[in-house]
């Protein structure tokens, strides 16, 4: 099955995107296993975009940084606005 264009354009998009974090650049001692699975979303995100230019196939890769949720409080984080 081909994308179908976008109204008022000529050409189909398949748009992906992947979350990657902050984590990426920034491995911290304790998370190098999350680290490194952020840097392989990002590594893969980028590797996908290239390997599908020209096709109207393209992926985008966020990296927000660190938010707080409940997870951040079970995993003994401690919030930068203290």
């Amino acid at each position: 099955m081909s994308p179908k264009p976008r109204e008022g354009t000529t050409k189909a998009e398949i748009v992906g995107r992947l979350v990657a974090s902050t984590a990426a650049f920034q491995p911290t001692p304790g998370y190098a296993v999350y680290a490194a699975a952020k840097s392989y979303v990002l590594s893969f995100g980028g590797a996908i975009n290239r390997e599908l230019r020209g096709t109207g196939v393209s992926c985008t890769t966020i990296c927000p940084g660190v938010t707080e949720t409940p997870f951040f409080d079970v995993a003994g984080q401690n919030s930068t606005n203290e």
